[in-house]
C-alpha cells in the first residue's frame, strides 16, 4: 500500500486469489478472509490515505477457465457501515477452488460447473451489481487455450457492462521470464512482445479479432504485484505501468468503475508517455463518432516526459518516444454463435497499421511513409491526421508507441511489430529498456447514404413510450442484430445485440432528453426522448 502511493497511483484494487489459504495456524475460505480480515485492512490503509481510492477486489478462479480481476462496490463506501459482503458472497457462490459447503448467510452455491458455472457468475453480477462491479481477465494468455475466444465472446454477449476487458499487457515484468508467459504454453502464452501478450500486441490478431465485432472490450495492465522486495520477480504497483483512466470525478469510485467501463483508458511501460489525447470528432477512447461526411480527422496530443522515470536498476532513465503506429480495423458486426466457424475465429485480416508518427520522415520497407509529428516542445507532440471513410461502414483506430526503431534487431520486425521477449534473459533493467503504449481504440461510423435500402425493406418501427420512458421496437420478422442510437453529435450512445426479436423494450431514463437517431440493419429513425 505504502509503495502504491509511492508510485503515484491514485487508485488501487487490492485482489486476493480465491479459495482455501493459510491464516496463522489455521486456514480459511477467501470469502471469509475478505469479509473479516483483509477489508479491515483496506480501511486502515484508507485512513492513512485518504485522498487516494482503495478497493478490495478478486483474482477469482474462473470456472472452465483460469483467473480474472473481479470487483464489487456494494457497501465499500458506505461510512461507518462499510463493507466487502458483496465481492465475499462472490467468491463463496462462484469461485472454482471455493469448496466451501457452509453456506454462510444463505450465500447459496452454484451447483453448475465449467464454463456454465462461469456464464452463472456473469449472470449475477449483471443481476445484482450492473454498473458497480468489473470483471476483466487477467493474464489471459497465459496457459494453453483456457481463454477461447468463442468463450469470451459468451461472456461478453451475457455480460457487456460488467465484463468488458482483459489485461493482455500482464504483471510479472520483472521477471526473468517476461510476464511468466513460457515456451511450455503453445498456444497465445508461449512469450510476451514487448512485455505485451499476443492477444493484443499482434495486429489483426484476437483482440482486434473482437473489436472488429464493435465489441466494447478494452485493454488494460496489472502489477500483478506478489514479491516485489529486494529481488523479487515484480514491479511495485505504478513502478513499471500505469492506466491512465479518464473519469468524471476523481474522488467518486463508481466514476472510476464508470471510466473503466467507457474505454477511456490508455497503458503505458516505465512512463513512456504521461498524457495523451486520442480523439475523432467529439468521440474519445471507447466512444463513438458519426459522420454524414466522407473523412473524419484523428486528433492525437502526446506527451513524453523530459524527466527520469521508476528505473533505478540501470542508466536507462529518461525513455525517448521514437514513434507512433495508427491501427486502422473494419467493423463487421456480432459473429453469431452459430456460425461456429467465424464464432471461434480469433484472428482478422482487415486490421492494419496505416500510419506512422515519428521526429523523422522516412518510408519502411512496407511502405509505411512516416510523417513528422508536430513538436510543441518540452515533450509535447500534436498529429492530426485524416482517413477516408465507407459509406454505411464502421471502423475503429487505435495506437501504439515505443522507445524501439522500426526493424530493430532483436526487438521489432519490419513492420515495427514487438518480437518475441527471449525466455529467460528478462530482468528490471531490460523490461526498462524496452517500452511500448497501447490505446483503446476509437470507432467511426459513416452515417452516409444509411437508409438506401427501399422504404419498403424497412421491417422495424420505434418509439418512445413517455411516461416510463422505455424505447420500444416492434419488427415485421424475427430479427438478430445490432441496434444503435446516436445523440445529435453523432456519438453513439447505446448498442445492443438483439437475437430473434419481435418486440424489444429498454430503458432510456438514462439517456438526457432529446431527439436520437436510431439505426438498425441500415436504416435510421429518429426518435424524441
Amino acid at each position: 500500500m505504502e509503495m502504491n502511493n509511492h508510485f503515484g497511483l491514485d487508485w488501487w484494487a487490492n485482489s486476493e486469489h480465491g479459495g482455501l489459504f493459510p491464516l496463522n495456524d489455521s486456514t480459511m475460505w477467501r470469502w471469509e478472509s475478505i469479509k473479516d480480515w483483509s477489508f479491515k485492512d483496506l480501511l486502515f490503509w484508507r485512513s492513512a490515505f485518504p485522498t487516494k481510492i482503495l478497493i478490495q477486489g478478486l483474482e477469482m478462479n474462473v470456472p472452465g477457465h483460469e483467473h480474472a480481476s473481479v470487483a464489487i462496490l456494494g457497501e465499500q463506501f458506505d461510512g461507518d457501515q462499510s463493507n466487502a459482503n458483496a465481492i465475499a458472497q462472490f467468491e463463496y457462490r462462484f469461485d472454482n477452488n471455493d469448496n466451501d459447503l457452509s453456506d454462510p448467510f444463505n450465500w447459496l452455491k452454484s451447483t453448475s460447473v465449467g464454463h456454465e458455472k462461469a456464464k452463472d457468475a456473469l449472470r449475477w453480477l449483471v443481476a445484482n451489481h450492473p454498473q458497480d462491479s468489473w470483471f476483466i481477465l487477467n493474464h489471459p494468455e497465459r496457459f494453453d487455450g483456457l481463454w477461447t475466444i468463442n468463450e469470451v465472446r459468451d461472456l461478453n454477449t451475457i455480460a457487456p457492462d460488467v465484463f468488458f476487458g482483459f489485461t493482455s499487457i500482464p504483471g510479472h515484468q520483472k521477471y526473468a521470464i517476461r510476464g511468466v508467459y513460457s515456451s511450455a504454453y503453445t498456444y497465445h502464452g508461449h512469450a510476451t512482445f514487448g512485455g505485451t501478450g499476443e492477444m493484443a500486441a499482434k495486429v489483426g490478431g484476437y483482440w482486434d479479432a473482437l473489436l472488429s465485432e464493435g465489441r466494447r472490450f478494452w485493454l488494460y495492465a496489472n502489477s500483478d504485484c506478489h514479491n516485489a522486495e529486494d529481488a523479487g520477480m515484480d514491479f511495485f504497483p505504478g513502478e513499471y505501468q500505469k492506466n491512465y483512466t479518464w473519469v468524471a470525478d476523481r474522488h467518486n469510485p463508481q466514476a472510476i468503475v464508470d471510466g473503466l467501463r467507457s474505454g477511456n483508458t490508455y497503458v503505458v511501460m516505465g512512463d513512456l508517455i504521461d498524457s495523451l489525447y486520442f480523439n475523432i470528432g467529439d468521440a474519445a477512447m471507447g466512444g463513438v463518432y458519426g459522420t454524414d461526411m466522407d473523412s473524419a480527422t484523428i486528433s492525437i496530443i502526446l506527451h513524453d516526459p523530459v524527466g527520469k522515470n521508476n528505473n533505478h536498476y540501470s542508466d536507462d532513465t529518461v525513455p525517448m518516444l521514437d514513434h507512433v503506429d495508427l491501427i486502422e480495423g473494419v467493423v463487421s458486426g456480432f459473429c453469431k454463435e452459430a456460425d461456429v466457424e467465424n464464432y471461434k475465429r480469433d484472428s482478422v485480416s482487415t486490421t492494419k497499421v496505416i500510419a506512422r508518427f515519428s521526429g523523422m520522415d522516412e518510408v519502411d520497407s512496407t511502405g509505411i511513409a512516416t510523417q513528422v509529428w508536430h513538436d510543441k516542445g518540452e515533450g509535447w507532440k500534436e498529429i492530426n491526421f485524416k482517413v477516408a471513410l465507407i459509406p454505411g461502414k464502421k471502423l475503429y483506430f487505435r495506437l501504439r508507441g515505443t522507445n524501439k526503431g522500426v526493424n530493430e534487431p532483436g526487438e521489432t520486425d519490419r513492420c515495427g511489430n514487438p518480437l518475441e521477449d527471449v525466455e529467460g534473459s528478462n530482468s528490471a533493467a531490460v523490461a526498462f529498456s524496452d517500452l511500448w503504449f497501447y490505446s483503446n481504440p476509437v470507432f467511426v461510423e459513416s452515417l452516409q447514404n444509411v437508409s438506401t435500402k427501399p422504404v419498403y425493406a424497412k421491417q422495424w418501427n420505434a418509439f418512445v413510450e413517455p411516461t416510463e420512458r422505455m424505447l420500444w421496437v416492434t419488427f415485421k420478422k424475427p430479427y438478430s442484430g445490432l441496434l444503435e442510437a446516436f445523440d445529435v453529435a453523432g456519438k453513439r450512445v447505446l448498442i445492443k445485440e438483439l437475437v430473434n426479436e419481435w418486440n424489444f423494450k429498454t430503458s432510456v431514463r438514462n439517456l438526457p432528453v432529446g431527439v436520437y437517431t436510431l439505426l438498425i440493419d441500415g436504416f435510421s429513425q429518429k426518435i424524441c426522448n
